[in-house]
């Protein structure tokens, strides 16, 4: 009877669907014990038998885990208790046999499996943080399993922190993933960890954890390098080229800024030292530059009054006094009689003739009236002296080898006649000048004269050394006679000594005046008077 109640017992079990029960009986029995996660500890109840010895006949038990049979009054309870370690699917049989009141042997089997799944893996992320730009900050992850699992990571990153789709991390695949965000703003970081457990894997997602990135405030700008123009005229418009400025950022960090600020003022204006301020990122700074008057700009050159004198003839020099000039300026005009030049300053050419008047950079110009002209000596020089230069008293000068430079209306030339000369004959000894004339103008030529040889006594005349010309081989002179008449006793003497010491006197200067030339013209003379003697 007591047989018969459990039977109807564990049929009703069956019939409700209760897994992990079965009825015992002669027969096998199958008992799916679902799944199981490694190191969860189970306590699963296989079924329920007669009284009898319990025992695994094939199949494996879950490392970890252990057959529990528990005599109660309805029968033998059969559980599978302890903790898997090890993932994988268990197949396992479970023989009972026992003995009945009336001395009969039964056997029940129950064919029990179990599926052990590696152990969901526990994670614990790092808080949300803040950082500047730049700025490198490291996010942990804390995972643990309960079995003898291995754990992988595979870091991501999206914009929203819901997104499990976010952009792979290539090669983060460590618990810790450092982060230096280069740009500002708001970036979530999730990390998915598998556990594999005997060729079995499980993986989860981490929470995501949020670095939000803010860029270094601009806290001070300053001039790290002065443009490479400092000094301007009135009126320039400032130039910046070469300018660099220093950014302070609020962590400590600094830029060199050379373009996108803005500069006060752009246009200078105001003679002297002047301030110029430098604008970035709401951030300002200055330095000075000098501003100098800008000089006068000359613009144009007007004739207001023409020269006096506007009718010329070849060969004039241009007469510009009565000429007046205006000069038109960037701050004005004014007027001026000098300190500018005229081209041509000789006028060469006939009719009518453009003068061109140049004061600074400005020119302008007249017309003057050219005529032609007779030719005209306007000055007379010694071009080359005469041959003989030196005389004796009642000699008459001798114009041979004289040549003149004749300055003319016209230019420069030579003559060597058609000019005159005073005085004509020498009558005194010493220096003396000879006055040329040509044409109205007049020069001088210095020479010398000398005393006269004195007249030889009669017997030096009786008997000549040299044949006397005949009457008509003589050729009248038109010379007057110049001798020295006889004296007699000591008048004759003194007269003789004086012209000696005074020929002597002479003959010393004239070497030293004359040189080479005049010595050997005087050598040529000695010899006349010795060989008269």
């Amino acid at each position: 009877m007591k047989k018969t109640m459990l039977s109807l017992l564990l049929a009703l079990l069956l019939g409700l669907g209760l897994p992990g029960v079965t009825a015992w009986a002669d027969s096998a029995q199958l008992v799916n014990l679902g799944s199981a996660e490694a190191g969860a500890t189970v306590d699963r109840l296989l079924g329920t038998t007669e009284p009898g010895e319990a025992g695994v006949s094939e199949g494996e038990l879950p490392d970890g885990c252990r057959i529990d049979s528990e005599m109660r009054a309805d029968g033998a309870y059969h559980y599978l208790r302890g903790t898997p370690t090890v993932a994988d699917s268990y197949e396992f049989t479970l023989r009972v046999a026992s003995t009945g009141e009336d001395g009969e042997e039964s056997v029940a089997e129950l064919i029990c499996s179990l599926n052990v799944t590696p152990a969901e893996p526990a994670l614990e992320i790092s808080d949300d943080v803040e950082c500047a730009v730049g700025e490198t900050v490291t996010l942990k992850l804390s995972a643990s399993v309960s079995d003898a699992g291995e754990l992988s990571y595979q870091w991501y990153v999206s914009d929203s922190r819901s997104d499990r789709n976010g952009a792979l991390l290539s090669g983060e695949t460590s618990a810790e993933l450092r982060v230096r965000p280069a740009a500002a703003g708001t970036k979530y970081y999730s990390c998915a960890v598998e556990n594999v457990n005997n060729g079995r894997t499980v993986s989860v997602w981490s929470d995501a954890a949020a670095v939000t990135a803010t860029a270094p405030q601009a806290v001070g700008l300053s001039i790290s390098r002065l443009p490479d123009r400092i000094e301007f005229e009135q009126g320039d418009t400032i130039d910046t080229a070469g300018l660099e400025l220093k950014l302070l950022y609020s962590d400590g960090s600094s830029a060199v800024i050379r373009e996108g600020f803005s500069v006060l003022p752009g246009h200078l204006d105001t003679v002297g030292v002047q301030s110029v301020l430098v604008t970035y990122d709401g951030l300002s700074c200055s330095y000075s530059v000098q501003v100098s008057e800008k000089p006068e700009e000359l613009l144009e050159l007007q004739v207001v009054n023409l020269p006096a004198r506007l009718d010329y003839v070849v060969g004039d020099r241009l007469d510009a006094a009565g000429l007046t000039l205006r000069v038109e300026t960037s701050k004005g005009s004014y007027d001026v009689a000098t300190g500018f030049t005229c081209e041509p300053e000789r006028l060469e050419t006939e009719g009518r003739q453009t003068v061109t008047v140049r004061y600074a950079e400005l020119t302008t110009s007249f017309t003057v009236n050219v005529k032609s002209a007779e030719e005209q000596v306007e000055t007379v020089s010694i071009a080359r002296r005469p041959t003989r230069l030196s005389y004796t008293v009642g000699d008459y000068f001798d114009p041979l080898g004289l040549t003149l430079n004749v300055q003319t209306n016209r230019g420069i030339k030579e003559v060597s006649d058609g000019f005159t000369w005073v005085p004509q004959q020498f009558t005194a000894v010493g220096r003396q000048n000879v006055i040329l004339t040509y044409e109205g103008k007049s020069t001088s030529l210095e020479i010398i004269v000398d005393a006269p040889a004195p007249t030889p006594s009669a017997e030096e005349t009786s008997a000549p050394t040299q044949p006397q010309p005949t009457p008509e081989e003589t050729a009248p002179t038109p010379r007057p006679d110049t001798r020295v008449q006889r004296r007699s006793g000591h008048t004759a003497i003194i007269v003789i000594v004086v012209a000696a010491l005074v020929g002597l006197a002479s003959l010393l200067a004239y070497v030293y005046l004359t040189k080479k030339e005049r010595v050997l013209a005087w050598l040529r003379q000695l010899k006349e008077r010795f060989g008269r003697k």
